[in-house]
């Protein structure tokens, strides 16, 4: 996708705008891979609680997405490298242990996947450290309320993996300001009749004073203010796909991460114009939320500079 796309021809106003796409191309190895899973490895074994989960229920969800990749030649290789079963209820026994230690540690035991299949848990790691893309499982409950159930989020923008689990799909995108009120009821009546076999494709974009992968709340990274300057301003971008995992009524939703320098997108002309656009006519409360409100003005004059 060029940079341009990312910004309509109009004013600045969130919405849900998908693409079809193939998921074995979403999924699939990229040239970046080693890099991008070296990576992975780092932060799952520094501190898994934080970037790994499952919660009852979640089990069904991740045995149909490793069908999945295993149906696909291009992540083929990647689904037959995860623990088999047997190799799995010994590394989950670990893990588990890893993650009741780390939530004793924090003083919080609703953090405590005991009553998680460990064998399943192990597995979800596993296909965390070998897939490129971050990934998250969700499923309607009885009352057809999409909740995260499990995923391995190793690369977030400014969220916490941890504190999303168990909730309903409202409440993970509660803090977007107008999301619930406008969008709520459409992105779940969409997400319960996705068809099977499509990736439905979509952009997000955000600004950012680092240009790390891993943007998680706990490490502290510096944040964008009146007095940044051009060389510290990168635009991250989240490619989304989302994949009906139909036998259990479940979806499968990849996130992979864009990081462009501000030099990069002033090259492209018609990005830095819409780029701008946006900026000026972005509601406050969304300027907020993307954590930009301070630095706005500063943005706004950075794009419009013809030399750094």
């Amino acid at each position: 996708m060029k940079l341009a796309n990312l910004f309509p021809d109009e004013d600045y106003r969130f919405a849900m705008r998908f693409e079809r796409g193939r998921p074995e191309d979403f999924f699939a190895p990229t040239k970046a891979g080693p890099r991008l899973l070296a990576e992975r490895e780092r932060w799952l074994n520094e501190e898994l609680a934080r970037y790994a989960a499952m919660l009852p229920g979640g089990e069904p969800l991740l045995e149909e997405t490793l069908e999945l990749l295993r149906a696909w030649p291009a992540t083929r290789a990647v689904a037959s490298h995860t623990l088999s079963p047997s190799e799995g209820e010994r590394a989950g026994v670990r893990g588990i242990s890893t993650i009741l230690r780390a939530a004793k540690d924090q003083g919080d035991a609703s953090r405590g996947p005991s009553q998680v299949d460990g064998t399943s848990f192990a597995r979800c790691v596993e296909l965390g450290r070998r897939l490129e893309p971050d990934f998250l499982l969700l499923k309607p409950d009885a009352a057809g309320i999409f909740r995260l159930l499990a995923g391995c989020v190793c690369f977030p923008s400014s969220w916490s993996l941890e504190e999303k689990m168990g909730r309903p799909l409202e409440e993970i995108h509660g803090v977007v300001p107008g999301l619930n009120t406008q969008l709520s009821r459409p992105i779940s009546g969409f997400l319960g009749k996705m068809a099977p076999g499509v990736s439905w494709l979509r952009a997000n974009w955000g600004l950012s004073r680092s240009a790390e992968l891993n943007q998680h709340p706990a490490r502290k990274l510096p944040r964008l203010d009146a007095g940044v300057r051009a060389d510290e301003v990168w635009l991250r971008v989240e490619w989304q796909s989302l994949v009906a995992l139909p036998a259990n009524q479940g979806v499968l939703f990849g996130i992979r991460i864009g990081v462009f320098p501000l030099a990069q997108v002033k090259e492209d002309l018609a990005a830095a114009e819409g780029l701008r656009r946006a900026l000026q006519t972005m509601p406050e409360q969304m300027a907020a939320y993307k954590g930009i409100a301070s630095a706005r003005g500063r943005l706004v004059g950075l794009l419009g500079q013809t030399n750094f």
